[in-house]
């Protein structure tokens, strides 16, 4: 029936004999491999083929750890939302992520992907009284001595320039032009966020002096 609204576009509604055309796009996605499955028997091959016009394949977050900073970033500004009503928004505000903490989730293989990491971000953020998350709010298996030890000495962003200006420009906006707060939101050191702040020409307005 699928394959028929795919390839004919149109449907037979319920309590009617006639079909209708319909004009859709389909979006699917899926964590397997459906060629594997087609090889099994187990998914139809006529059916993929109609799916996959435009495949966009997504590696796991494994495999593109400089995402995982703009992604805590993010789970972070979730977390001062709903979860937080209850705390005063001063301390909410100062809900960040420690060097250290940052390169230890940089570290961490997630095998379940984002989802993983917006978990432990929003059980670091519990234990941290939604603080400054440190290394010893994360899960055993985050900062776990095997993974430590290949954790990076200092940051190192190898996505692209626009991600990473696109992050360093939202963490300044979050924290008001805060280099140091930015910069612990980034999980990177001051010094290196302004040197990336001038190799990517953003403009800093309203910084304190004991940012600098």
């Amino acid at each position: 029936r699928l394959l028929r609204v795919l390839q004919e576009r149109e449907v037979v509604r319920v309590g009617m004999t006639r079909p209708a055309k319909v004009d859709v796009r389909v979006v699917a996605a899926t964590n397997t491999d459906l060629r594997e499955l087609v090889a099994q028997g187990r998914f139809r091959d006529d059916l993929l083929y109609r799916l996959a016009v435009f495949p966009i394949f997504v590696p796991a977050l494994r495999e593109r750890p400089s995402d995982i900073p703009l992604l805590v970033f993010h789970a972070l500004t979730q977390v001062r939302g709903p979860l937080a009503t209850r705390v005063a928004r001063e301390e909410r505000s100062a809900l960040s992520c420690s060097p250290l903490a940052m390169r230890l989730l940089r570290a961490y293989r997630w095998p379940g992907n984002v989802r993983e990491l917006f978990a432990v971000i929003e059980s670091a953020a519990i234990r941290a009284g939604f603080g400054r998350i440190e290394a010893q709010h994360l899960p055993a298996e985050v900062r776990g001595t095997t993974r430590a030890t290949s954790v990076p000495p200092r940051y190192r962003h190898d996505a692209s320039g626009d991600d990473e200006r696109a992050a360093i420009v939202a963490a300044l906006e979050r924290t008001d032009g805060a280099i140091a707060r930015a910069a612990e939101l980034l999980g990177m050191g001051r010094t290196t966020l302004w040197r990336k702040i001038r190799v990517h020409g953003i403009q800093v307005g309203g910084t304190r002096e004991a940012d600098r």
